[in-house]
């Protein structure tokens, strides 16, 4: 999991252990995109039933947000309960149209 997370460009994923991974992404060569882009789905208020500690106490973005090789972005769970999660398509729109139009050389062939 360590050499994914090393070479990873982006990172998707609900808040957990795994996304702690992140710790050994690294930063990246010139010539490449400077930052890991991470879209993090979290719990909060709209669901803040669903797991405790909410809103963003425990999220991985609290624990390296300030790594300052990561990009982060969150969209919140439009409802939960401990069998399953939901999240406003817009909304996961919306942050990957952020990510990916964030610097020109990964936008191009990826987001409209």
């Amino acid at each position: 999991q360590a050499a994914v997370f090393q070479r990873a460009r982006f990172a998707v994923g609900s808040h957990g252990t795994g996304l702690m991974n992140l710790i050994f992404s690294q930063p990246k060569d010139a010539d490449e995109c400077a930052l890991t882009r991470v879209l993090e789905f979290v719990c909060g208020m709209r669901s803040i039933g669903f797991a405790a500690g909410c809103p963003y106490r425990k999220t991985t973005y609290a624990y390296l947000g300030g790594a300052p090789w990561l990009d982060f972005h969150h969209v919140l769970y439009s409802s939960a309960t401990p069998r399953m999660v939901a999240v406003n398509l817009n909304e996961v729109e919306k942050a990957l149209h952020e990510i990916f139009t964030i610097d020109p050389k990964i936008a191009h062939g990826w987001a409209a």
